[in-house]
């Protein structure tokens, strides 16, 4: 991973190129990077009240991404600049977004001792970074003391935090010591999509007018009204129950803690890497919305097995077709398979939707493509006039239903079809299916990435 590196600081007096700004940045830095660092930096010049512990070392550490870097930041308080007025050092690495996000440890990896803070010794770019090991999830997890329990708590308080209108941080009560920040924020990352890796930050300290972290780091509570997870206990204020309740519907996100239970760690990457190869084919590969991601994981679980709709009952089925005709994807030719796939079976059990989900859908085919989608539409259309004219059953194979088979088609033996689709049968998880998937690839030759490369 290449690191690029700069800093900030108040330069000279008053005079036209003086003030507080960018300096030292190392060759290839793109201006578009030393913009995004001065804005994030010019909220940090305030001094925070600093606890005990770090009265004498005076220094904050955060790590802050815009759309194109991320940037690993440690900024030294209670200097002065070269008038004698009271001043602030940052000395930063950072590296572009795609590294970031498909690996964040590369960057939480820089020690501390990396970070220098004056003009002079960061007028060139250090020859060598110091890093700390590279350690697994679990390893992160268990050095920190957190249990499977504790671990899906956390990962469930951080998604709340990360989407909440309010722009609420949460706290997360800890020794605030390096390596502590460092392992807590890498089972953060590897429990988030990619997406979601982008947005999420973090700062050992809340700072007055600083731009807004999704994490900050504390050793107590410092104000009640607070969002906080107690690392050492998983004590929090953040899952009420109505909103345990409604995360749970997302528990797809849970790979990450379910790795301390035995779970294969080495699928981790694909699993998330999956998940964002969808979301892109949707044409919102940077969103961060949880029923569009959760929309994105069911895609990916139908293409990743012949027989995904036909383990559905059909109320899991109505409800498939309901999220993918709700979520404001249309002209998509992604999402008109899958709504193709979903109504074609729709249609196989004679199943008709209520007038909510037949208008969306009417909405829905005013902009669809022609193709497979149309027939699969009429003869929707048909079966239902005879439902409604209380017409004889007639065989569920009859009528122009669409052709269901996906186009993958190389999962055959995840698991098969057995009628009786009332029965309950829980469908297999996105995790065993990869596991699955991923022997065959093996025995094929072929990655799984390669796999959903069409």
């Amino acid at each position: 991973m290449k690191f690029h590196q700069a800093s900030f600081t108040r330069v000279g007096g008053q005079g036209a190129n003086d003030g507080w700004q960018t300096v030292n940045a190392s060759q290839g830095a793109t201006a578009g990077a030393c913009s995004s660092f001065s804005r994030f930096q010019n909220g940090n010049v305030h001094e925070p009240d600093f606890d005990g512990e770090d009265m004498e070392q005076k220094t904050v550490t955060e790590l802050l991404a815009d759309g194109n870097y991320a940037f690993l930041t440690r900024i030294k308080y209670g200097l002065a600049d070269q008038l004698g007025r009271p001043s602030m050092f940052a000395s930063s690495f950072f590296v572009g977004i795609n590294e970031f996000v498909r690996n964040p440890q590369g960057i939480l990896r820089i020690k501390g001792e990396n970070f220098r803070f004056d003009l002079e010794s960061t007028k060139q770019a250090a020859d060598e970074v110091l890093l700390a090991d590279e350690v697994s999830p679990a390893e992160a997890a268990e050095s920190i003391g957190l249990d499977y329990e504790k671990y899906l708590e956390l990962a469930r308080c951080v998604l709340y935090a990360q989407g909440a209108k309010t722009e609420a941080s949460l706290h997360l009560i800890c020794d605030c010591k390096e390596e502590t920040v460092r392992n807590a924020m890498t089972c953060i990352y590897m429990a988030m999509p990619y997406a979601f890796r982008r947005k999420v930050s973090f700062s050992t300290y809340s700072v007055q007018r600083s731009v807004h972290k999704t994490i900050v780091f504390d050793r107590c509570m410092k104000n009640s009204d607070d969002l906080y997870f107690d690392l050492s206990t998983g004590e929090n204020n953040v899952l009420t129950e109505a909103i345990a309740k409604r995360l749970k519907r997302y528990d797809f996100f849970d790979i990450a803690p379910k790795c301390l239970k035995g779970a294969d760690a080495a699928l981790q990457s694909q699993y998330f890497l999956v998940i964002d190869h969808v979301l892109a084919r949707l044409g919102n590969q940077l969103s961060t919305s949880l029923d569009l991601t959760k929309l994105a994981y069911d895609t990916a679980c139908f293409e990743l097995t012949c027989d995904y709709l036909e383990k559905l009952n059909n109320e899991d089925l109505r409800r498939r077709l309901n999220e993918l005709l709700s979520c404001g994807i249309t002209q998509n030719a992604l999402m008109d398979d899958q709504v193709n796939f979903a109504l074609g079976e729709a249609v196989k059990r004679r199943i008709v939707l209520n007038d909510i989900v037949d208008e969306k859908l009417s909405r829905y085919l005013e902009e669809a493509a022609k193709g497979p989608l149309r027939d699969t539409a009429s003869a929707y259309a048909a079966m239902k006039t005879m439902s409604e004219n209380a017409a004889p059953d007639v065989p569920a194979d009859e009528g122009k239903a669409c052709n269901c088979t996906n186009a993958v088609g190389i999962a055959g033996d995840v698991g098969s079809a057995k009628g009786g689709q009332e029965n309950g049968e829980k469908k297999a998880s996105f995790l065993e299916i990869l596991k699955k998937v991923e022997k065959q690839m093996k025995r094929a030759g072929n990655s799984l990435w390669a796999l959903l490369r069409k």
